[in-house]
């Protein structure tokens, strides 16, 4: 389908940074962290955080294995403020590392993904919402599904209809009175938050599981036909949105057709 247009790279440097100053950047960088404190190797993330091109990403990658918390929440937020499909790769990658949302480094990688507001963001954390047997993670799922919301994938609507029927399921048995030895308590809390990314996603505003399941086979097509496609300009930096099925076009660019990643499909229209 015409909507589902692939990654096109190029081979420049990011947001009018030459190949040269970002080189600079990163040797400056690998220099003044060599040995250092803590306290001067933050002040190195943070340095290099400023320069948005894929070499610093890479520089700064690592350092989210980091043994040390604050080396690791200073190259999250670094990487966060860098609009490239490769910091949200490199954050996402640490997602099965660290799945409790009560832990600092997790809060930040959401937060993170959040600003960074890429789709493929929604793609990695779709896969924690199968989890919601797990005792140990049932109360970190809310600020993922709110973050699902946000980010409006449409990768993220079966898994949370998936998600709202088990929360039905729940709800009703808590009601009817029957007790599951396996079942997750909590879990019927999370209908509304369900619910309400969905609503965030689609722009549908159903009062159950089935009646979102018909809904959103019956839409699908149409919210694809008519969705809004979000991309990111290399060259510039910048982003731009054009209808689906029109051809990729960077704004500002002389080269316009080379230049463009998708970022998202927005099924939703804007409020």
């Amino acid at each position: 389908m015409v909507f589902l247009i692939g990654l096109v790279l190029c081979s420049q440097a990011d947001s009018g940074e030459s190949k040269e100053e970002c080189r600079k950047a990163v040797e400056a960088y690998h220099a003044s962290v060599k040995g250092a404190a803590e306290s001067a190797r933050l002040v190195a993330i943070d340095t290099l955080g400023k320069h948005h091109c894929v070499p610093a990403i890479a520089a700064l990658a690592p350092l989210l294995e980091s043994p040390e918390e604050q080396i690791r929440l200073a190259a999250i937020r670094a990487l966060g403020g860098m609009d490239h499909l490769e910091a949200v790769e490199a954050l996402v990658a640490e997602l099965p590392s660290w799945e409790s949302t009560k832990n600092p480094t997790m809060d930040a990688l959401l937060k993170a993904l959040q600003i960074l507001d890429w789709e493929a963001g929604a793609e990695a954390l779709n896969g924690l919402l199968t989890k919601y047997h797990d005792k140990g993670l049932i109360d970190e799922l809310k600020p993922i599904i709110q973050l699902l919301g946000s980010l409006g994938s449409s990768t993220s609507v079966a898994p949370l209809l998936t998600l709202l029927e088990h929360a039905e399921n729940e709800a009703n048995a808590s009601r009817s009175g029957r007790t599951r030895s396996a079942g997750n308590p909590k879990l019927k809390a999370l209908e509304g938050p369900i619910k309400a990314a969905l609503q965030s996603i689609t722009g549908g505003n159903e009062p159950t599981y089935r009646k979102w399941k018909e809904w959103w086979g019956e839409n699908r097509d149409r919210l694809f036909a008519s969705a809004m496609l979000v991309f990111h300009c290399r060259e510039t930096g910048k982003r731009w949105e054009q209808k689906a099925g029109e051809v990729m076009a960077c704004p500002n660019h002389d080269k316009p057709e080379k230049d463009g990643q998708l970022v998202k499909t927005r099924l939703r229209p804007k409020a």
